[in-house]
C-alpha cells in the first residue's frame, strides 16, 4: 500500500520532489530496498523525478550545457542524495533521527531543557534531509551542531571531491571557457573542497620504485603527488594540521585540530603534556631543514620559546616541557 502511494507522488513530481524525501515520508530506511521494491512492481523510477531531485540538489544552479560536464554535475547533486548505494546515508540518517526524537518526545515531557532544544535542532536536520538536503546545510547554529554531535550523522559530514584530470588530455580548466569555474563553484555551493587528481598517472606510479617516482612524474607531465593532494585536501576539509616531534632515534609527526594551543597539542602525545605543561621550544619546520640540526637551529636563534596561549602552525617541529 505505501509503495502504491510512493508511486502516485512520483509520477507527479514538483521541485519540492525527491526520491529522498518520497522515500522518508512512506517510512523507508533503505533506498536499495525501495528501489527494488519499486522496479519489481512498477518499472524503472521516473527519470523526471530524479531530474527534479538534481535540480533541487542544484541550489539555483543553471544546468550545464556542455554534456560530459553535465554527467559530471549530476554526479555531483547525486553524490550523498539520489545515487543507488548514497541515498541510504540520508535515509539512514533520517530513520535515526526519527527514533531519537522519538525518545527525546519522552524526555522532553519531563521538562529537560536539552531534550528540547536538541529536538528543535533534529527537526531543521529532518526537513532538510525531506527536501533533499544533507545535514550539513540545514542551518544549524554551533549550539545545534554540538548538542546533535553524538549522532555521528553522515550527511553532517564534509565531503572532498577528487576531481580526475588526464596530464596531456583536454581538461576543463586548461580550456578556460568557464566550465571548470562554474563546476568549482557548484562545489562550493554544495560545500565541499575540490583536489584535483591524476588518477592513470597514479595507477601508473605505483608500482615505480619510490627513488625513481618523482622522475617519472616529470617525463609524465605530472609534477604533483595526487596522493598527498588528497591527503592536504582531506586535512583542511577536517580543519586538521600536524606538528613534528624529532629526536635521535625518530621524527614523529601528530595530528591534531588547527587553531590548538600548545597544551593542547602536547596532550595528542601524553595527557601529562598539556596537565604539567611549563612550555615549549618550537621551530618551523623550513628552519629546521635549513640548519640541519636542533642545536644549529638554536644556535642561529630559529628556535624560540612559546607558553601555554600559543597557537600550534602546521609544520612546527616541537619540543615540551612539564612538570
Amino acid at each position: 500500500m505505501r509503495l502504491s502511494r510512493a508511486r502516485q507522488q512520483l509520477l507527479v513530481p514538483n521541485d519540492a520532489t525527491s526520491v529522498t524525501s518520497v522515500a522518508v515520508a512512506h517510512g523507508f530506511s533503505q533506498l536499495g530496498r525501495f528501489a527494488a521494491q519499486y522496479r519489481q512492481q512498477f518499472g524503472e523510477l521516473p527519470s523526471e523525478t530524479l531530474a527534479a531531485a538534481r535540480r533541487k540538489l542544484s541550489n539555483g544552479v543553471e544546468e550545464l550545457d556542455d554534456e560530459a560536464l553535465r554527467l559530471s554535475w549530476r554526479a555531483l547533486a547525486s553524490a550523498f542524495m539520489v545515487g543507488p548505494g548514497s541515498c541510504s546515508a540520508a535515509l539512514a540518517d533520517a530513520e535515526q533521527i526519527r527514533k531519537r526524537r522519538d525518545k527525546l518526545a519522552r524526555d522532553s515531557k519531563t521538562g529537560a531543557k536539552d531534550a528540547v532544544a536538541e529536538d528543535a535542532a533534529l527537526a531543521k536536520i529532518e526537513h532538510a534531509i525531506a527536501e533533499g538536503r544533507l545535514a550539513i546545510h540545514a542551518g544549524l547554529s554551533p549550539e545545534e551542531a554540538a548538542l546533535v554531535k553524538h549522532l555521528n550523522l553522515l550527511t553532517m559530514k564534509p565531503i572532498l571531491y577528487a576531481l580526475n584530470k588526464k596530464s596531456g588530455g583536454h581538461n576543463l580548466d586548461e580550456l578556460a571557457d568557464g566550465r571548470a569555474a562554474r563546476a568549482y563553484d557548484f562545489i562550493a555551493q554544495l560545500g565541499g573542497r575540490p583536489v584535483v587528481v591524476d588518477a592513470a598517472t597514479e595507477r601508473e606510479l605505483n608500482d615505480v620504485a619510490d627513488e625513481d617516482r618523482t622522475a617519472f612524474r616529470e617525463e609524465l607531465g605530472a609534477l604533483e603527488d595526487g596522493l598527498a593532494g588528497v591527503i592536504r585536501g582531506a586535512y583542511d576539509t577536517l580543519g586538521l594540521i600536524s606538528f613534528f616531534t624529532t629526536g635521535p632515534k625518530e621524527t614523529r609527526a601528530w595530528t591534531i585540530a588547527r587553531g590548538a594551543t600548545a597544551p593542547e597539542a602536547g596532550a595528542a602525545i601524553h595527557t601529562d603534556f598539556k596537565d604539567k605543561f611549563i612550555r615549549a621550544e618550537v621551530v618551523s619546520t623550513e628552519a629546521l631543514v635549513a640548519a640541519g640540526s636542533w642545536n644549529a637551529a638554536r644556535e642561529t636563534a630559529k628556535v624560540r620559546t612559546e607558553g601555554k596561549e600559543y597557537v600550534v602552525h602546521d609544520g612546527d617541529v616541537m619540543v615540551f616541557l612539564h612538570g
